[in-house]
């Protein structure tokens, strides 16, 4: 399957044999399940990318040949994973998608199709940034579509639901609404965060709270979900403010909380709003899945 023949709006998961993968095929078949979309499970692969491939061409061994034991594996890894998710989800469409290409880009071109991505925190690729791995970090940090990193987690451990990070602006309405709709799909709570400057409480172990004392930022905060009560009116929701930097409080309160989404857009200054800022310091420290998404 090429990348303009994925499904319009799939769920679309990257495959590669670890265990970190494994975890977020897991979590996209459930997803999938539960928005009634079809899930894709794609492998990319560089068939010369290895070591010893590369001495077994040197060595002067056939080229298409070597290619070709690749291309066999790669393709018995993708269908013994997707007869596996068949079985544990047996009303699930499941198709596979096997391309011979950068991991990155071939999950980067199907995302303008995809409805949402999904990786895991760490693949079995040669290159990774110092604490992960580097498909997921080019994903989340370009798609075009959200984009879950499943980080690692321990599933039995309770916890609070959805939390979700705002800053007052409209350009917060897409973070919002894809919170509000996992927060529907999976009956979980949901806590909209907004972090202000107090530098005389700005620790990191202060609690979020919501008091008169911070009567505009209350107002901001009440005003940055409005209508999403009438849209989602089964979503119980709760507003926290947080003195401190955004991306040290969402890590903070993110500990119990299932799922915690993050937007991605331009920012400058004390904002960090890039994903070198706020949304790559969660991804890569939160103990929970993550979502990022585009503006």
């Amino acid at each position: 399957m090429s990348a303009h023949t994925i499904p319009s709006g799939a769920v679309v998961v990257g495959v590669d044999g670890s265990p970190s993968a494994l975890q977020a095929i897991d979590w996209a078949a459930c997803q999938a399940e539960r928005e009634h979309r079809p899930l894709v499970l794609l492998h990319a692969y560089r068939a010369l990318d290895t070591q010893a491939n590369l001495w077994l061409v040197r060595a002067g061994a056939d080229v298409a040949e070597v290619v070709g034991q690749v291309e066999g594996a790669a393709r018995a890894l993708v269908e013994d994973v997707a007869g596996l998710t068949r079985e544990s989800h047996p009303e699930l469409a499941v198709t596979t998608s096997l391309r011979a290409a950068d991991p990155r880009q071939a999950l980067l071109d199907v995302a303008d199709r995809a409805s949402l991505i999904v990786v895991g925190s760490r693949g079995r690729g040669p290159v990774r940034t110092l604490l992960l791995g580097s498909t997921s970090v080019a994903v989340a940090s370009h798609a075009t579509c959200p984009v879950v990193v499943v980080r690692p987690h321990h599933p039995g451990e309770v916890r609070r639901g959805v939390l979700v990070g705002v800053d007052g602006t409209d350009r917060c309405r897409a973070t919002l609404e894809f919170a509000y709709r996992q927060a529907a799909l999976q009956d979980l709570p949901l806590t909209v965060l907004h972090t202000y400057w107090d530098a005389a409480k700005l620790t990191p172990a202060s609690t979020p709270r919501l008091t008169g004392d911070d009567e505009a930022d209350r107002l901001l905060l009440a005003e940055s979900v409005s209508g999403m009560g009438e849209e989602y009116p089964e979503v119980r929701v709760q507003l926290q403010l947080a003195p401190g930097l955004p991306d040290a409080a969402l890590l903070h309160a993110s500990a119990h909380m299932n799922l915690v989404v993050v937007g991605r857009h331009p920012g400058h200054g004390l904002a960090r709003g890039t994903f070198g800022g706020i949304a790559r310091s969660v991804v890569e420290h939160a103990p929970t899945i993550v979502a990022v998404v585009p503006d």
